[in-house]
C-alpha cells in the first residue's frame, strides 16, 4: 500500500492562526452612494482630477465613478498623460 501526501500541505494555514493575525478580507460594503457622494465625484473630476484619484479619494470603484460622470451628462476625458 502506498501512502500518500496529506493534501493539506499545499494549503494556506489559516486555521492554526489566531483570530488577531488572519488578514480580514478588504471588502467594502456600501448600499447606496448618496447624492452627495455623487456631487462631489463631478466636481472633483471637473476641477481636472483624473477618475482614477477622484475613486481613490472617495473609496469607489474607477467604473462607478465613471457611471456617476455618465449619469451626470459629463464629457469623459480620454485616457493616459496629459500632452503639453
Amino acid at each position: 500500500m502506498v501512502v500518500l501526501a496529506s493534501a493539506k500541505a499545499n494549503t494556506p494555514r489559516t486555521t492554526d492562526q489566531r483570530p488577531d493575525q488572519v488578514r480580514p478580507e478588504h471588502r467594502r460594503v456600501r448600499s447606496r452612494i448618496t447624492e452627495r457622494v455623487r456631487q462631489e465625484a463631478v466636481e472633483l473630476y471637473m476641477s481636472g482630477i483624473s477618475a482614477v484619484e477622484v475613486a481613490e479619494r472617495l473609496d469607489l470603484g474607477k467604473s462607478t465613478v465613471l457611471r456617476i460622470l455618465k449619469q451626470a451628462d459629463v464629457a469623459i476625458r480620454p485616457q493616459g498623460p496629459r500632452l503639453t
